[in-house]
């Protein structure tokens, strides 16, 4: 599975992608901070599922899933802080399928991954996950992070930091 997440803050990046690469290893992870840089990836990247902040810095989490609903019905968990959690809904009427409110435990974005893998059919190998004491003490294995303008390596699985 390929998941896109498209988040500003890199702490929420890195918690994204370390609970990925301890709980499911297989999954192909693809992190950027820029809007424009997600919803191209979104659209032509192949992607399987998509996390969108919703307070994305130059460009709305908003409009970011309305970008991408004009060329993609691919699955996305938006991210929303504490303050903005009544917006979730107008999020979810634009189309997003599910919401995080932060801060969120490791286990909870990977509960709401595979709920939604689940629903929309998705091909994912399926691994046992982990316990939570372990998830937290294990370092991340890779360290990337993509730029605007750049595509990322299909072959690039790893966390960001």
């Amino acid at each position: 599975m390929k998941l896109l997440v498209i988040e500003a803050d890199p702490e929420i990046s890195g918690l994204i992608s370390l609970a990925f690469c301890v709980g499911r290893p297989k999954t192909e992870i693809i992190a950027v901070s820029s809007a424009d840089c997600g919803v191209e990836l979104a659209c032509d990247a192949g992607v399987d599922l998509v996390v969108v902040d919703l307070g994305l810095e130059h460009k709305s989490g908003f409009k970011v899933i309305r970008d991408i609903r004009l060329y993609s019905k691919v699955p996305m968990i938006v991210v929303a802080d504490l303050n903005t959690r009544n917006l979730v809904s107008d999020a979810m009427k634009l189309g997003a399928n599910e919401c995080l409110v932060k801060p969120f435990e490791l286990m909870e974005i990977l509960g709401k991954v595979c709920g939604l893998v689940e629903k929309k059919g998705i091909k994912y190998q399926q691994h046992p996950l982990p316990d939570e004491n372990k998830v937290k003490q294990s370092p991340p294995k890779y360290v990337g992070f993509v730029q605007k303008g750049q595509k990322p390596k299909t072959d690039w699985v790893g966390t960001f930091s």
